[in-house]
């Protein structure tokens, strides 16, 4: 005795229906990305700065060797507020933020990140690398102070120098290095829970 065709049809599709919702289950689920909001600020420097300043930032910020921790993470830019504020300062204007902060260096104080614009404009004499390098690190060793990391040594002669090591007074025995080690990246994403 043979099987209908319309009994064919209704296990094919009871079959169809049992096979997408073992696959719905089985599908990992992406984690959802985590939006860290900023926005950028100026005190006391040219607005011909302003704009390459900004531009700098967003692309740092989107790269995925950086703080985007490939991904997981996404800066985005908003007009005012947000979760911390980038500043580009003039050097005499630093000090206005906080006594830890020097006419020399840059700093970050609580929910602000300040980039002294003399380091900005001219670099670190004890950094041997290009400028957009520098301009590179200083953005991501800030960032990693907002982010809760702390100032970090050189592992041994000849290694990337950690992002937040203090690269601007010198990155010997280590070699200069603009972005986060993987071990910082790491560190960052156990502190935002990722």
């Amino acid at each position: 005795m043979g099987v209908s065709p319309s009994h064919w049809h209704r296990r094919y599709r009871w079959a169809v229906i049992v096979l997408a919702a073992l696959l719905s289950v089985a599908k990992p689920s992406l984690a959802a990305q985590t939006e860290i909001a900023y926005c950028i600020a100026f005190r006391g420097v040219t607005p011909a700065a302003q704009s390459s300043f900004a531009a700098m930032v967003a692309r740092v910020y989107d790269d995925p060797r950086g703080w985007s921790l490939d991904g997981k993470v996404k800066f985005v830019r908003v007009a005012a507020g947000g979760d911390f504020r980038i500043w580009l300062a003039s050097a005499d204007a630093m000090s206005s933020f906080s006594t830890q902060c020097s006419t020399e260096w840059s700093c970050r104080v609580g929910h602000d990140v300040i980039i002294n614009d003399a380091r900005w404009t001219s670099g670190s004499p004890y950094w041997h690398g290009d400028l957009v390098s520098y301009r590179t690190m200083v953005i991501n060793h800030e960032t990693g102070h907002f982010l809760g990391l702390d100032h970090a040594p050189c592992s041994h002669a000849g290694a990337p120098a950690p992002v937040m090591m203090q690269q601007s007074k010198g990155t010997s025995p280590c070699h200069p290095n603009a972005w986060p080690l993987a071990s910082e990246r790491a560190l960052a994403a156990r502190n935002l829970g990722l």
